[in-house]
């Protein structure tokens, strides 16, 4: 039942979700529709990478 899906469009693969921490700080929640897992990002932290998709295969060799 494995699907071979296609990476090319980012909307695909994650769902962005601003939100704000107790202290007012932006945070950017990715959840992917691969892993369920969500992950929590700062803002800074993007900013750091070349793009989002790029960003999103990094988080997802880590865990």
């Amino acid at each position: 039942m494995a699907k071979n899906l296609e990476l090319t469009n980012a909307e695909k693969v994650l769902e962005l979700t601003r939100v704000r921490t107790a202290g007012g700080l932006p945070i950017v929640i990715f959840q992917s529709y691969i892993n369920p897992k969500m992950v929590q990002i700062t803002k800074e932290e993007i900013n750091n990478c070349e793009s989002l998709y790029s960003f999103f295969h990094q988080r997802i060799e880590l865990m």
